[in-house]
């Protein structure tokens, strides 16, 4: 579980707070062994925001969101990957807004493999692939889509 409130200053002297609040958990699953695991997290998060804290807004904007990340070792040194990720608006900052405005959508394949992996260094070859949507923003209620293809390397201390 993890939790936060946070207030930010509004207003023409920034002396009024206004408040944020978040609520969330988190599991971790692992199966199979501790060398070559398959690793499932799953999250989960709910927040409010006061109405003050969002330009035009006629009422607290509430929102839901989640996320489930699978890992998957077949043998050392590569490991596999994927995630998928929601953000679901609850209740709109705007009243009269459609539903599901701003509401987004994640998906995230990739595979890794260490060309040197030692207790102290790894040196790490990633290719990933995402995809990100973000619906109604575009004018007329459509939808907007990244594809991202990311190959590079990671240093790790």
């Amino acid at each position: 579980m993890f939790g936060a409130y946070a207030t930010w200053p509004v207003g023409p002297d920034t002396s009024d707070l206004k408040g944020q609040q978040r609520l969330g958990g988190d599991m971790e699953l692992w199966f199979g062994s501790d060398v070559l695991p398959f690793r499932a997290t799953l999250m989960g998060i709910t927040g409010r925001d006061d109405r003050a804290l969002v330009t035009g807004a006629t009422q607290d904007p509430k929102f839901n969101a989640g996320m489930l990340q699978l890992e998957y070792v077949p043998k050392l040194p590569l490991v596999f990957y994927g995630r998928l990720q929601v953000i679901r608006n609850q209740r709109q900052a705007v009243a009269g807004s459609l539903d599901d405005f701003g509401d987004q959508d994640f998906q995230l394949i990739g595979v890794r493999h260490a060309l040197e992996l030692n207790s102290r260094f790894a040196w790490l070859l990633e290719l990933t692939y995402w995809r990100w949507t973000i619906k109604r923003v575009v004018p007329g209620g459509g939808n907007v889509t990244n594809h991202t293809v990311w190959l590079g390397t990671h240093l790790d201390f």
